[in-house]
């Protein structure tokens, strides 16, 4: 039996509306090549829908159309795909997700190491790649998602900054102490406005070494116009 068909008999297994890459379909293992044109193919003819470069899925038909998976589904292939390299959502969704924000995202950025140039446009929703900061393995996407938060605190749509620094203070607050060392490791590729806001919360939770560490890295004759109030500003990290 032909490549081609192999892979075609075993598309029909499939459930409609799975996403799918090559790895996915058992006769990769044999011959990735003649997978990758049959998977080619049989976009070409319509049994696949192609949803980006090497990511496709099995369209399910209903009485308004074909529908396509959800963006949520959507997502998760794209970082699942990404697994081996830094990929996480930032931007507004990571926001809600840490309850920094309310307002509804109708863009999902993608954080990776290697970005694709064009965005995803689906039926409304669009998905951005944006270059990440961070090229090394993490123990936690959580930790570059509060990061980027931190980075961002003055401009998160429909976020008040009190609010925000309250709530990344008690996250950071719940964080192991290795998870602790590691978001300063981390914080190091970021601006120096990030740094100084992490080393103030981390000051204020007791971690003074890591803290110092922080303070450490900074020019002491900057002055970081974050915009929160007198009670939280501090003269040490010269945070305004």
């Amino acid at each position: 039996m032909s490549v081609l068909n192999q892979v075609r008999q075993q598309i029909e297994q499939l459930p409609v509306g799975k996403l799918l890459t090559y790895r996915e379909i058992p006769t990769a293992q044999q011959n990735i090549p003649m997978v990758v044109q049959a998977l080619s193919i049989l976009y070409r003819q319509g049994i696949l829908k192609r949803l980006c470069k090497s990511i496709y899925y099995k369209p399910e038909p209903s009485e308004f159309g074909e529908l396509r998976p959800s963006t949520l589904k959507i997502l998760q292939k794209i970082l699942d795909v990404q697994k081996h390299n830094v990929s996480y959502i930032t931007g507004q969704y990571a926001y809600n997700s840490l309850k920094l924000s309310t307002q509804v995202a109708k863009e999902y950025l993608i954080a990776t190491d290697k970005p694709r140039r064009t965005p995803l446009y689906l039926s409304g929703t669009t998905i951005r790649f944006v270059k990440s900061r961070i090229s090394q393995p993490v123990s936690d996407v959580r930790l570059l998602q509060i990061l980027d938060a931190l980075t961002e605190i003055k401009t998160i749509p429909d976020g008040n900054i009190t609010h925000s620094y309250q709530i990344l203070k008690a996250l950071i607050a719940k964080l192991k102490p290795s998870q602790c060392e590691e978001i300063v490791n981390l914080a190091f590729s970021y601006p120096p406005s990030t740094r100084a806001l992490l080393g103030l919360i981390l000051e204020q939770l007791n971690h003074q070494q890591l803290s110092l560490r922080l303070h450490k890295s900074l020019n002491p004759l900057s002055v970081y116009q974050i915009g929160l109030p007198p009670h939280l500003c501090s003269h040490q990290w010269r945070i305004q």
